[in-house]
């Protein structure tokens, strides 16, 4: 009664543009919130897997409003994961199944040559006895896509071109260790 205890029901989640106390900033005629609550679910608070939930709607919505000095509200009550839209995956599923194919365990490294990359660019004539193998092209085209969605990084390179043209090695991060984990059980 006095604002200090707030009671859900099972299965109910709450996601609001502020408190009660609070007020909702408007730009261009537009509730603010609104604004990303709909940039959310059009796929920007969509998972690596597609996935919009309404955690994920509601940390996309809290990590821009805090340059507005407002805070979305978010309450939960539920057993089970809800999607509440599917955007379509950011990598193929295919590509993250095949994430054991590069690396058996998470602290696995692989290691490249430049035989996985056709452009060689600056290195072109420094290279040209070492041959483009279309197989390795194709794992590596992989390893770059799992790269642009921070699942696989360099280890001594900053680029994924320079890890390959100078035969360096990369690595799964935090978050590729655990869709590692996901690909090894069947779980995707």
């Amino acid at each position: 009664s006095d604002g200090s205890l707030s009671v859900i029901g099972k299965g109910i989640t709450i996601l609001t543009a502020c408190d009660r106390q609070g007020t909702s900033k408007e730009q261009e005629g537009q509730g603010v919130f609104t604004s990303l609550l709909l940039d959310g679910l059009s796929g920007q608070a969509a998972d690596i897997l597609g996935r919009v939930t309404p955690a994920a709607l509601y940390t996309h919505i809290d990590q821009t409003l805090g340059a507005w000095e407002q805070r979305p509200i978010y309450k939960a009550n539920v057993q089970n994961f809800i999607t509440l839209r599917n955007a379509g995956p950011s990598v193929k599923l295919e590509v993250i199944r095949r994430l054991p194919e590069c690396f058996q365990t998470p602290e696995d490294l692989f290691q490249l040559d430049p035989s996985y990359e056709p452009e060689r660019g600056i290195e072109t004539e420094h290279l040209a006895e070492i041959e483009v193998i279309a197989e390795h092209v194709a794992i590596f085209k992989d390893l770059q896509a799992l790269n642009r969605q921070g699942l696989v990084v360099p280890v001594c390179h900053l680029h994924m071109w320079d890890a390959a043209i100078y035969s360096g090695k990369v690595k799964l991060t935090a978050a590729g260790k655990h869709y590692l984990r996901l690909a090894k059980t069947g779980k995707i």
